[in-house]
Parts: C-alpha cells; structure tokens; sequence
C-alpha cells in the first residue's frame, strides 16, 4: 500500500501543509481537487491551506493511500484555524482594493485599479468573466465558487459592498454560444428584428461548422452594419446601403483590405446562406491584398532570441513553436498526449481550417521538455496558466516581444516570425517544398512556394552586375 507523508511548513509567511506524492499522474490529478493548492517550486512539492477543511479533504480523496500516522495530529485542536481567518492572511501585502457590487440576480460586478495586473489577471481567468467596456467594470457570475475564488486570490483587497445570499448557485454552468450572444446583443440597442437576423445568421454558421472565432467575427460585421440602420429592416438593407456602409468604414476608420473582405463574407453569410436571396452585393467586388512577403530571422537572431529567456517554461513555449513552426494558437492547444517521443513527432489536432497533422519534434525541444515536466507537472495541457487551464495567446506573445528586446531585434518581426522562419531554414537547408506543405499544414502549395522568394540560395547564386564591371 502507497503512503502519503505530509508536514507542517511556513511558506512564504503562510502556515502551510505540505505533501509529498509518489510519482504518478494519478496522484497529481487527485491533488488537484483539491482547493487551494499550489505547486512550491523550490520546495519540489505541493501544499494546501493550513485548514481543517483542506485536511478532511485530502483524507477524503486519498482514501486508498495511507497517510503516515504523525500527520493526524498536524491539525491538533490547539492548532486548528478557521478558513475565513486564513484568508484574511492571504495577499496581506496587496495595496490595491477590490470593490464588488451586485449587477443583477445572478452576475456581481467587480471595479479593480488599471495597474493592478495581478488582481485584474486572477479575475480574467474566473469562469463565465466578460468586461463591460461602457461602464468600465467586470461581470461575473453570481455563485459560491466565484466568491471563494476571490476570497482566497484577493484575500483582504477584497471589499463585498453586499451580503451573499445563501441560495445562490455553487458552480457556474456555461451556457450555450447562442445564449451567450443573446445577451450581447441586447445590451448593444439592438431592436428584436435585428437580433432575430443575427440568431438565424449564428444557426446557420453552427449548422455549417464554423469555429468559434468565425462565428465571433461575422455576428460582430453584420451587427456593425445592423447598428449603422438602426430604423431599417434587416431584409430591406439595400445593396447601395451596404456600399455606402463599406465607403464610410474606408473614409472614418480606415478598415483594413481583410476587415473589408471579412464584411462581405459575413455579409453574403447572412443574404445568402440565411435569406437565399440573389442580390448584386453577393457579387461584390473585393479589393486587391497586396502581396507582403514575411520577415525572416537569420540562424544567429533566433539563438539569441531562444538564449535571452531564462524561464523554463517560457524557452519551451518560443523553442515548440520555432523547431516544429507552430502556430500560436497551435502551441497553447497542445496536449500532453499530442508528443510522441518515440517517434520524435508532434500531434496537431483542428489546425487551422480543422486539419489534423504531424509535424516533427526536435531532440533539443525534448530535453528541455523532460525538464519542464519534472518542474512544472502540468495536469492536461502541456502549458498551463497560473490559475490552470491553457496559457493564453496574449500571454505567448508577451513572452516573444520580451525576448526580442532583450535580444535587440531590430526587425519588425511578430511570433509567427518563427513559424515563417521555420520553413526558409528548412528549404535553405534542400528540404522539399512538399514536406514543408505537410509539416507548416498548408491546403495548398502556393502559400508555401512564397518561401521560395525569401530564401537566400534564391540570390547567392546570382551575381550583381556591377559586381562585373572592372572600375
């Protein structure tokens, strides 16, 4: 039978337990039900609150490991503190206040200081938050698990203008894409008709399959358009109506040739695939994109950018998305699962366009992710936030603009810099443009051949003319 020792530690001025598992994803995933529980990085161990409540809860999980005998007297009745003055002690440092206030029956609203990062990124991460940009707050829901969260990440910051109610619900429960979007509609003036358009725009764009992100972009297009004729029919917006929609976007915001494609997508979606109407602006004209070629990093610029990030997890994160050129969305939806080490290959599943591929895995990338592993001990994604779930993209691409500072980049480069710099390496290198199609998921050949122009065979091999001229 398994035994589980556990101890009484200060941590950080807080009394803590701390318990040291046997090597198991089992065992960790069974830890992390319970509330309250960080991993202590130095202490290469993990830790919950110094509560009676925390203990009966760690019996009750592991009730198939024996906890060592002394550690049942570690919460003696001498001993023993109340969970709502253990808060108090948590954040005791904060300067910055959190003031909530009830929004309605079932959200609460929370005002935090704009520089108050640390607060502002706990409250982003709680399920169900949305930012209210007209009235500067945000909105959560209105349940036990959202007060406990704050309670013990805030601690004494935090300033309840309200006496909880008892019957409020214990957990949030997402509610459906089209709920969701009922309730941001209506809170934009939007008359019934117009809402109704954009509920059958969303039904159909969820029967065809769209992602989320799709769906998000095309709802906010036609609803631009919806809000600019606030007294007009949806049905009855003429095709000069949208023309002259188009025109005023160009001359007040200077929308950009994709904004301006992706309106008349959103727009043949809705007159189209939703009303089948065969109308002139379904024929609409696109402009011309230009055609950028992308910056690349040299060999030199992407070591110094990989040398200048001290975080372990951080290098693993830039290191990923350079060796197997990785989309940012690809490398925070990865999965512990998805490395084959046997096999030195990465799983992507649902790239973009939902193609599933396999694209390689470097030897240098798999090392520093062994070490990564033992130090972190992510449960289910491979990178995980603070406050667990996926590492968000913005975070990511904090990450990379840091190292380029710190490298002293002067190009205007972005973190998919490194994907695009991926392929030109391996095409200098005499890889085959097919292989580099699979492994960067390309449908089509074309979007890889644009590597071809930036390569540097392309031009060493072909001589200047003044270089031939004797002067």
């Amino acid at each position: 039978m398994t035994t589980l020792s556990i101890e009484k530690i200060n941590h950080r001025g807080e009394i803590r337990i701390a318990i040291k598992l046997p090597y198991g994803a089992i065992y960790v995933e069974k830890i992390r039900q319970i509330p309250g529980r960080k991993w202590s990085q130095t202490r290469k161990c993990w830790h919950i609150p110094y509560t009676p409540q925390a203990f009966r809860k760690l019996k009750q999980i592991f009730g198939d490991v024996i906890i060592n005998t002394n550690s049942e007297r570690i919460l003696s009745k001498s001993e023993t503190i109340h969970k709502d003055k253990y808060l108090k002690n948590v954040n005791s440092n904060s300067r910055f206040k959190v003031i909530v206030e009830t929004e309605n029956e079932e959200r609460i609203k929370i005002k935090v200081a704009l520089e108050d990062q640390r607060n502002r990124s706990i409250i982003k991460k709680i399920p169900g938050c949305l930012w209210n940009p007209r009235y500067k707050y945000w909105s959560l829901p209105y349940t036990q698990d959202t007060l406990n969260h704050l309670k013990y990440y805030i601690g004494p910051g935090l300033i309840l203008k309200f006496k909880p109610q008892k019957n409020i619900p214990s957990k949030y429960i997402a509610p459906s894409l089209k709920e969701n979007y009922i309730q941001t509609f209506t809170s934009t003036n939007l008359n019934p008709a117009q809402i109704e358009a954009l509920n059958l725009l969303e039904e159909q764009l969820l029967y065809e399959r769209c992602s989320f992100r799709t769906i998000k972009a095309y709802l906010n297009q036609v609803k631009q358009l919806f809000l600019y004729y606030p007294v007009t029919h949806p049905k009855k917006i003429s095709d000069d109506q949208i023309k002259d929609y188009i025109i005023f976007k160009i001359k007040t915001s200077n929308i950009s040739i994709s904004a301006q494609n992706q309106f008349i997508n959103a727009t043949k979606a809705y007159y189209k695939r939703v009303l089948q109407q065969d109308r002139e602006i379904l024929d609409l004209r696109r402009p011309k994109k230009p055609n950028h070629l992308p910056h690349i990093l040299s060999e030199q610029e992407v070591i110094k950018i990989l040398s200048s990030v001290e975080n372990l997890k951080h290098k693993c994160i830039l290191m990923l998305i350079y060796s197997a050129g990785l989309r940012v969305s690809e490398v925070v939806n990865l999965k512990i699962k998805d490395i084959d080490s046997e096999r030195m290959q990465i799983f992507i599943q649902g790239g973009k366009g939902k193609k599933d591929r396999y694209t390689l895995l470097s030897q240098k990338a798999l090392v520093l992710l062994r070490l990564y592993f033992k130090q972190y001990r992510p449960y289910s994604w491979l990178f995980e936030g603070i406050h667990g779930g996926k590492y968000s993209t913005r975070s990511v691409q904090n990450i990379f603009q840091k190292a380029t500072g710190i490298a002293r980049i002067k190009k205007r480069v972005t973190l998919h810099t490194l994907r695009h710099s991926f392929a030109t390496h391996l095409l200098e290198k005499g890889i085959s443009l097919r292989y580099i199609q699979n492994l960067l998921g390309h449908e089509s050949s074309q979007t890889t051949e644009i590597y071809t122009h930036i390569t540097k065979q392309s031009l060493n091999n072909i001589q200047s003319p003044l270089d031939r001229l004797d002067f």
